[in-house]
């Protein structure tokens, strides 16, 4: 199961240390919670579930953190049709 959701981490590019952090954290999650299953399969769906999520949590922290948003999710501070038109006057 372990190789499974490295592989499922890998698709979604978290680097491999990242993604044993976040498989720990999962398993944790299963003792503490003790989460019910009825087989392996039904536990990888859980797991998966949790290691995915967990990764855009960090995606969603990191880029709080620095600052990384698309360029087009901050209002510009110029007008840049005013600009354009001004320059051309």
């Amino acid at each position: 199961m372990e190789r499974q959701l490295h592989r499922l981490l890998r698709s979604l590019d978290v680097p491999r240390n990242r993604g044993e952090d976040l498989i720990q954290e999962a398993a944790l999650r299963v003792v503490l919670l003790r989460v019910p299953f009825d087989d392996a399969a039904h536990l990888y769906r859980w797991a998966a579930v949790v290691v995915r999520r967990l990764a855009i949590d960090g995606w969603r922290r990191d880029r709080v953190l620095t600052g990384d948003e698309p360029l087009n999710a901050r209002p510009s501070q110029v007008d840049v049709a005013w600009e354009v038109v001004s320059c051309r006057v």
